[in-house]
């Protein structure tokens, strides 16, 4: 860990090295309408017991010498900075934990696994991913920790956070365990870099390291981004690097080796406005022994009146793999009628649509989903779906046929959530299950996660979360051999302020080994501790 500790000790730095150019208080000194407006801000902020966030936020947001004129400007419009400021950092701070945008995943530490394998379109700032080599849910496990991630149906985008304010925002989770389960991860955001207006910065870096599925997987990926808003779009340049060890079982070809090594470092630069995107891509992957560069470009048209909205992308590639695609992204809305629908199109044997139609009345929602995907695993969803939602409940249903590769079945699953609330005690009852009933035997009939936790909301942000959470699934087939899931995990968070929290987890605690497979297996007991923090200079 002492690595991790040394990148921390650099992220620290850079956010107190960028912080320096919005603490304007000594400049802002010699103006009179300064001293009188800074006074009450000062005054206003010690009657309401504001935060150390709030008084950092007050500060003047403009280098340089200002008139009084000048400054009165300024000060008229510093309410609405700190209005917009406090609620994008508490958004950030409430809505920062790390959730995979898959249903029925289990994940520890930065690691995760599906069951069976997914059939999901991913797309990353507007560019699909193309990634032969790695199966899905590991490149989901790659990119979340350093994007923002939607979910529409088999279709999932994953964007940088876009972060402009000028307070320089950093945040880290360090976490240590047994099994070798050690991560680090870091993210800072600065907007009007080096004070030039307009011009802002997204990095995060991601180590961890943990025995997983048999083998000691590793990561070490970066993720960068730079970019300017003139007066009409933005202008936007991303890299990053990716260094993985990781199993034989997160790919889709047999190397006969137990860990695979895999390095990526691509570049790309984009225009992005309210008509039109476009981009170009560069990439070089190392896989072993293979390895492959290629290029994509894309461009987007985008329509959007009142209720309708539809995005149309072509999408080129060349080098090492030459194709062409058309993807697509419609909204609309009549009355209360709802239709969403994503889909590309690569050539007669490599496509994918998901569409929802759904009503919406008062609390209530009634729909249908209808998924086709055509490539090496063609499957296809077409299911009735309704939901009910308030302040203490959330109920979804599906019910209706699944097929993937000739073969079809039924289908119900549910995704369900119940909160109890008792003073300052909230017991909250989550739930997502599946049933596929007729199934192949490489798929399990039974399919669940499940989740007790009780919240205790104390004064001064202080929050107190423990619960109990269930992976289950009934026996299916895999490698020929007959496997199940019935894994239990205990955890711990404690929220000291809304910025710094401790959490602690007692993962497997059945000793359970066998959750994907008889040969690819999850750590047995063990333990793991962390700490999450965000850092506002």
């Amino acid at each position: 860990m002492r690595k991790y500790l040394l990148i921390s000790i650099v992220f620290s730095f850079f956010s107190f090295l960028f912080g320096n150019d919005i603490s304007l208080l000594d400049s802002l000194q010699t103006a009179k309408a300064d001293s009188i407006r800074f006074s009450k801000e000062l005054e206003i902020a010690s009657e309401n017991e504001q935060t150390v966030t709030d008084s950092i936020l007050v500060k003047p947001v403009e280098h340089g010498a200002m008139t009084e004129d000048d400054f009165i400007v300024e000060a008229d419009s510093l309410a609405d900075f700190r209005l917009k400021a406090r609620k994008e950092i508490e958004k950030i701070a409430e809505n920062e934990d790390l959730s995979y945008p898959l249903d029925f995943v289990y994940n520890e530490g930065f690691h995760i696994k599906t069951l069976n394998e997914i059939n999901e379109t991913i797309i990353v700032n507007g560019f699909s991913v193309f990634q032969p080599f790695r199966k899905q849910d590991f490149s989901i496990q790659t990119y979340t920790p350093h994007f923002q991630a939607e979910s529409y149906g088999k279709f999932i985008e994953f964007d940088n956070r876009n972060y402009d304010l000028k307070v320089p925002l950093t945040i880290t989770y360090l976490g240590l365990g047994d099994e070798e389960m050690d991560h680090a991860y870091f993210s800072f955001h600065k907007g009007d870099l080096f004070n030039l207006k307009n011009l802002n910065l997204e990095t995060s870096y991601l180590g961890t390291s943990g025995n997983w599925l048999n083998v000691n997987e590793k990561m070490a990926n970066i993720n960068f981004h730079l970019w300017y808003k003139p007066k009409v779009g933005s202008i936007h340049y991303y890299a990053s690097g990716i260094n993985q060890k990781s199993s034989e079982e997160r790919y889709n070809f047999s190397f006969n080796e137990d860990r695979i090594d895999e390095r990526e470092i691509s570049h790309a630069i984009a225009y992005k406005s309210r008509f039109l995107d476009s981009g170009i891509k560069f990439s070089h992957t190392t896989l072993d022994s293979l390895e492959s560069d290629y290029q994509q470009f894309y461009v987007t048209a985008k329509v959007e009146k009142q209720d309708h909205k539809l995005d149309l992308t072509y999408e080129t590639f060349w080098g090492d793999y030459d194709f062409s695609l058309i993807r697509f992204k419609q909204q609309s809305s009549l009355f209360n009628f709802h239709l969403n629908s994503y889909g590309f199109y690569r050539d007669d044997d490599v496509s994918q649509i998901s569409s929802n139609l759904f009503y919406r009345w008062k609390s209530l929602r009634f729909g249908a989903t209808y998924i086709n995907t055509d490539n090496t695993k063609d499957s296809k969803d077409i299911l009735l779906n309704s939901s009910y939602e308030n302040s203490y409940l959330r109920l979804s249903f599906n019910i209706g046929k699944r097929s993937c590769e000739d073969k079809e079945w039924d289908l119900f699953s549910s995704k369900n959530q119940l909160d109890i609330p008792y003073k300052n005690v909230i017991l909250r009852l989550q739930n997502r299950f599946e049933n596929n009933i007729n199934a192949p035997d490489d798929y399990p009939e039974y399919q669940s996660v499940s989740t007790a936790l009780l919240i205790f909301d104390m004064k001064y942000s202080n929050i107190i979360k423990f619960g109990i959470s269930n992976h289950y699934a009934s026996k299916y087939e895999v490698d020929s051999l007959i496997s199940n899931a019935d894994n239990w995990d205990l955890f711990l968070k404690v929220q000291i302020t809304k910025y710094f929290e401790l959490y602690g987890n007692f993962n497997n605690i059945f000793d359970k080994k066998n959750m994907f497979s008889q040969i690819n297996t999850v750590p047995g007991r063990h333990f793991t501790y962390g700490v999450k923090w965000i850092f506002i200079n």
